[in-house]
Formats: structure tokens, C-alpha cells, sequence
């Protein structure tokens, strides 16, 4: 499994001071870093980017492989 990177997402931070990132970089089953998804594309190089089209998501969903239709990008 290779690293992972969900972008446009609406993802529950935890911090009061910034509650929501639209960007997750996960690596073997573990979230790596949690962000802005222009920042985090610059950031990462070689990781399967995949655009959740604006859906909700926690760090759990991310960290499982995902199956079906998952708006990956070509």
C-alpha cells in the first residue's frame, strides 16, 4: 500500500481553531499530515491522489484501502 492523498474533502480536525482540512496524506494505514489540499499537493510527490469530491471523511475511512469508485485521478 502505497501513500495516499485525499484531496478536496471535508475533514473534522479536533482544533477549535481551525475545525475542518480539506487535504489528508496517508502512508501504510496511518495518517500521515492533515491540510490544505494546494499546500499538501506541493508537498507530496509520488502518492495516489484522490479527489473526494467534497464528502465528509474521518482519519478511520482514510486510513482503510479504498474499493468502488473513489473519484482517483488520472
Amino acid at each position: 500500500m502505497g501513500d495516499r492523498l485525499y484531496v478536496n474533502a471535508r475533514i473534522p480536525t479536533g482544533d477549535p481553531r481551525r475545525p475542518w482540512a480539506d487535504a489528508m496524506l496517508v502512508r501504510d494505514g496511518r495518517v500521515i499530515a492533515i491540510g490544505n489540499s494546494a499546500e499538501m499537493r506541493k508537498l507530496v510527490v509520488d502518492a495516489e491522489v484522490i479527489d473526494a469530491l467534497g464528502a465528509e471523511m474521518t482519519r478511520d475511512e482514510a486510513a482503510r484501502e479504498p474499493t468502488g469508485d473513489t473519484g482517483r485521478e488520472e
